[in-house]
């Protein structure tokens, strides 16, 4: 599932593409799971001629405020992503001039344009281009909602915690937020109403770095232990933005690359943190 610092680059994308172009027109699948409480023909008449005035995100929601009317507001779920295409007419034709979908990210020959399992197509028209913003979901697990008024305000993202790109607490508040609950480590920094947009990979990579395990509980966690994990929350999240959350980016010796079979095989005579041979 995208977390957080994957839907800040989806959000990024959109920020830095689409910003005050107005949308020509938009095509939405009936699909009440996806689209909850909206039709797709009311997604299209409240969106047509409207256009992105801002991006912002949360956790792993991102927000697109437009100029007026509702805002959008999306979670990715399990495989949902945005696809971008831009196309320029030439001599009477389209050429695609850059597309920024899976596919063409991973360098796949398969590349198909819709994305196979879209759901939601906005077209930006620009005086020499158009440009296609698509939203694809194979699983359907994913969510997309049109919201009246301040969407940071409203739910979803009301009900949520911290984010900690954006306002992660200060080591003694987030000691206390950890220390008065009893459950495990893990648990609590998957639980979203605590910590914003941090899934499972994340969970993982920051209790990795602190050297904590994923079942201890968080009531006997010592302050150095609750310092570690909430410099490592923070360490995390930042770097992995700051590449966009590009995995082949990522430092050496992050957990992340020696998951799901990625990367060499720890050994046995390795150690568990360094990969260095162990002394004893």
């Amino acid at each position: 599932m995208p977390e957080l610092t994957e839907v800040e680059h989806v959000r990024r994308i959109v920020h830095k593409t689409l910003l005050g172009i107005k949308i020509a027109s938009v095509s939405a699948k009936e699909d009440s799971i996806v689209f909850p409480g909206v039709e797709g023909g009311e997604i299209e008449s409240k969106l047509t001629g409207r256009s992105i005035v801002d991006t912002k995100r949360w956790g792993k929601y991102y927000v697109l405020i437009m100029d007026k009317g509702p805002n959008i507001v999306g979670h990715l779920g399990m495989t949902g992503w945005i696809e971008i295409t831009h196309k320029k007419p030439i001599d009477g034709k389209e050429k695609e001039m850059a597309c920024e979908c899976r596919m063409c990210l991973r360098k796949d020959p398969k590349h198909v344009w819709p994305p196979r399992f879209w759901k939601l197509q906005l077209t930006f028209e620009t005086p020499d281009s158009h440009i296609t913003l698509a939203y694809d979901d194979a699983r359907r697990l994913g969510r997309i909602r049109l919201v009246d008024g301040d969407p940071m305000k409203e739910l979803p993202i009301s009900k949520l915690g911290f984010d900690p790109l954006h306002n992660l607490p200060e080591l003694p508040e987030f000691t206390q937020m950890v220390q008065r609950r009893a459950v495990p480590i893990k648990a609590l920094l998957l639980d979203q109403s605590f910590s914003a947009g941090v899934g499972n990979w994340v969970a993982d990579e920051v209790l990795w770095h602190a050297k904590i395990h994923p079942g201890h509980y968080t009531n006997v966690l010592t302050d150095e232990e609750c310092e570690a994990i909430h410099e490592k929350l923070s360490y995390v999240c930042r770097v992995a933005a700051e590449v966009d959350a590009d995995s082949s980016k990522f430092p050496d010796n992050w957990l992340f690359l020696h998951r799901w079979g990625k990367g060499k095989v720890w050994r046995k005579d390795q150690c568990f943190y360094c990969g260095d041979p162990k002394t004893t």
